[in-house]
């Protein structure tokens, strides 16, 4: 399995507003999880697939799709994967909020506002993606999404019967 992201942490402070100072190693786990859940089901495995093997290798035959269509969703699918663990930390003694004197932690109703803007900022983007792709299959030949897929009508198992 190839764990290669096509985006930094740098990148997403710039298309969102999380702060400068986060500790990169906090993000990181789930910039790969939200490359994995929430791109890959709209490119599909081959697209997604080729995207990584072109990103990693330094080409850029996939450069507008991944930097016009891709990096906002993967930014704001980070941010919302990662906005709940921000705050807490898994330390031997248990589940810890993270605080300090200048800061306090969101309400949990104030949490679910703050995660539903992001949720609906992300969802506008994965559907920019997917009707770009939709409109330009031509150009993404690897690219097959669910409309595509046409059930059979035919059963190819054997029950015995003649």
């Amino acid at each position: 399995m190839n764990d290669y992201v096509i985006m930094s942490i740098k990148d997403i402070q710039n298309l969102t507003s999380i702060s400068d100072n986060i500790d990169v190693e906090i993000l990181s786990p789930f910039l790969y999880n939200a490359q994995e859940m929430y791109i890959r089901p709209v490119c599909g495995d081959a697209l997604m697939d080729a995207i990584i093997v072109d990103a990693e290798t330094g080409g850029t035959t996939y450069e507008t799709l991944i930097e016009n269509y891709i990096f906002y969703p993967l930014a704001y699918a980070t941010w919302f994967s990662s906005a709940p663990f921000i705050a807490y930390k898994t330390m031997r003694k248990g589940l810890v909020t993270q605080s300090s004197d200048n800061s306090q932690n969101l309400t949990t109703e104030e949490m679910s506002i703050y995660l539903g803007r992001i949720e609906s900022t992300m969802t506008f983007y994965l559907r920019k993606l997917r009707t770009y792709l939709n409109e330009n299959k031509a150009s993404y030949p690897l690219y097959c999404n669910d409309d595509d897929i046409t059930p059979s009508n035919s059963s190819s198992i054997f029950l015995g019967f003649n």
